[in-house]
């Protein structure tokens, strides 16, 4: 059983530093464009 909750662990890991890298880019794409729009 233990062997099972590692692997769901894992995966759990995976998705949530996944999600975290997708926030990261909406984050940077909006800094580029209040960027360019403030000229």
């Amino acid at each position: 059983m233990q062997f099972f909750k590692t692997i769901h662990d894992d995966n759990e890991q995976a998705f949530e530093s996944e999600a975290n890298s997708n926030i990261q880019t909406i984050d940077d794409k909006w800094d580029a464009k209040a960027w360019l729009n403030r000229c």
